[in-house]
């Protein structure tokens, strides 16, 4: 997938083209090349596709937001279900699965998919979350969190799902539950900023990077996802003020990125998977 909508399955082995390409924008050529790159990090209108989009391998199905620029020049946003399965013949047919323009405000970012791959999460940018059917496209739910993102939210086997960082402003750090025709709020905390994407992994456990409204302090955040309590906090530069996201190694490795690029590592001593049930 490129930041102007074509998109070619490869072998991963070789590179080698599995199938015919398509323009999910046709009236962009694909010898722009490198054309409005300068535009997605601020999801500007010369870049269509400013996000990757989630993939269900099973089902053989990627799912885009397309054409989620602001200004003037910006292509109409739209949520699109592209199919890759073979149809019946012997190589990958992509082909349209279902589309949505019909979304007020239009949808921004990248989405995600549930741990059963049957919802998909896209941010819109009324400043709602939005639960899409991933078969058909219809909304199952909208939930207002009061301000837009980008960044698709953190998605856990257990259902929990916490939107992405709106960065250094005054929102609420919430956790919401899919409960198919609605979302039902899990836990909001008020007393962070967060800065980050969240990180879940198995055991009731997530991280973030934050900072403290009270200390204007910047930290890496562990907290039960059921709750939101706090469980640990490593102590991050003020000068962090927002952070791609926390990666986890097996053996409770942390690492963290600032926006200047400089890296952060710290060992926590959890393994992934340990519970956090009786803390």
């Amino acid at each position: 997938m490129t930041h102007l909508g074509q998109m070619v399955l490869v072998d991963s082995h070789d590179g080698v083209a599995a199938g015919a390409a398509i323009g999910l924008l046709p009236k962009i050529s694909a010898d722009y090349n490198g054309a409005g790159l300068g535009d997605c990090a601020k999801n500007g209108p010369a870049c269509p596709v400013s996000g990757p989009p989630a993939v269900d391998t099973e089902a053989e199905r990627a799912y885009v937001i397309v054409g989620g620029g602001t200004g003037p020049g910006a292509a109409p946003s739209k949520v699109m279900a592209v199919a890759y399965d073979k149809n019946g013949g012997t190589r990958h047919d992509l082909r349209y699965a279902w589309e949505r323009t019909d979304i007020a405000d239009g949808a921004v970012g990248s989405p995600a998919l549930s741990d059963d791959r049957s919802t998909l999460y896209v941010n819109l940018r009324s400043g709602e979350l939005a639960a899409l059917d991933a078969e058909t496209g219809k909304t199952k739910w909208t939930y207002d969190l009061g301000y837009e993102t980008a960044v698709p939210p953190s998605v856990s086997p257990d259902g929990i799902i916490i939107p992405a960082a709106p960065g250094l402003q005054r929102a609420s750090f919430v956790a919401l539950r899919d409960e198919g025709d609605k979302a039902t709020e899990v836990f909001k905390r008020t007393d962070v900023a967060m800065i980050s994407p969240v990180t879940q992994i198995r055991g009731g456990i997530g991280y973030a990077v934050v900072r403290s409204w009270a200390r204007v302090q910047s930290q890496l955040l562990e907290f039960r996802t059921d709750t939101g309590t706090t469980l640990r906090t490593f102590a991050l530069p003020d000068s962090v003020e927002s952070s791609s996201g926390v990666s986890i190694g097996p053996d409770g490795e942390l690492v963290t990125v600032g926006q200047d690029g400089t890296v952060f590592a710290f060992t926590s001593g959890r393994r992934i998977g340990d519970s956090v049930a009786k803390e």
